[in-house]
């Protein structure tokens, strides 16, 4: 499975990066995916991975290089083994803003998520909308 991302620095298509992740963990434990796939460049902004096809559900954000400003620098992207969320959906509801030194998640309508500890004893429902979080 391929995953593509476009990159544009003040709305242009940002060309010749050299995008790298800074982060992709297994949404089950949040441990951190041992072996990432590489990214290369499409052309007009656009970057895909090498194949790669995850054991399980992982979300991940990826790095577009110091080039560009934070607000376009990163990428959240989801790997979805699974059908119970669509991640086409899921991405156009959510938004990563930087806001000086805080990274935050905002939320168009609302995105619910729920969270089993490693043992899969404790379940966790974080709910984000524009009001704020919830967790229950």
């Amino acid at each position: 499975m391929v995953k593509c991302v476009y990159f544009a620095s003040s709305g242009v298509a940002a060309l010749a990066l050299a995008p790298a992740w800074e982060y992709l963990k297994r949404v089950d434990t949040g441990a951190d995916e041992g072996a990432p796939p590489a990214w290369f460049e499409v052309g007009g902004g656009w970057y895909k991975t090498a194949d790669f096809t995850p054991a399980v559900n992982e979300v991940g954000v990826v790095d577009g290089g110091a080039a560009l400003a934070n607000q376009d620098r990163y990428v959240p992207i989801t790997w979805f083994v699974t059908e119970s969320l669509d991640d086409a959906d899921l991405l156009k509801r959510l938004k990563v803003v930087f806001d000086g030194d805080t990274t935050r998640v905002e939320a168009a309508g609302s995105v619910t998520h729920t969270f089993l500890d490693a043992a899969a004893a404790t379940e966790t429902t974080h709910t984000l909308t524009a009001a704020g979080r919830t967790v229950t």
